[in-house]
């Protein structure tokens, strides 16, 4: 394992990310908790915060994808591989089920409980790929990248 200041960099904007994310997916929660199919202004915030995640993930997988952390994580630690694989494959998996749930908002039928589930299915599912990603570079780094 490797445990120096050539890492601190790659870590600290890890969490950075993770941060900035976090605080979008707060803000989508209580969207999704205040959501009311009658109210055109709460629809229109929820679908606005989505499409802002929406973005804010693109960014960050297109970043990790074109070369950063987990580029550097395989460079050191060449065993992850297989799990470096299976994080970047869930990339497009998330934009896709991220996309569906923007349309889902869109339709005027859904009901607050389908969208509130299909918010936390997401949630989840990017908790999942966050610890995994955690899991890569705390391995090749020796470092936590949790605060």
């Amino acid at each position: 394992m490797f445990t120096n200041q050539e890492c601190t960099p790659y870590l600290e904007h890890l969490r950075s990310e993770h941060r900035r994310l976090h605080a979008l997916l707060g803000d989508a929660r209580a969207a999704v908790q205040q959501f009311q199919m009658q109210d055109e202004k709460a629809v229109t915030s929820l679908l606005q915060t989505l499409q802002q995640i929406r973005v804010e993930l693109a960014r960050h997988f297109s970043e990790e994808e074109q070369g950063s952390c987990l580029e550097e994580a395989l460079a050191r630690c060449p065993r992850l591989s297989g799990e470096v694989k299976r994080v970047q494959a869930e990339h497009q998996v998330l934009l896709e089920n991220l996309d569906c749930l923007v349309a889902r908002g869109k339709i005027v039928a859904e009901t607050q409980a389908e969208l509130k589930r299909g918010f936390d299915d997401l949630c989840n599912q990017l908790y999942d790929h966050e610890a995994a990603e955690s899991r890569v570079l705390e391995t090749s780094f020796g470092e936590s990248v949790n605060e």
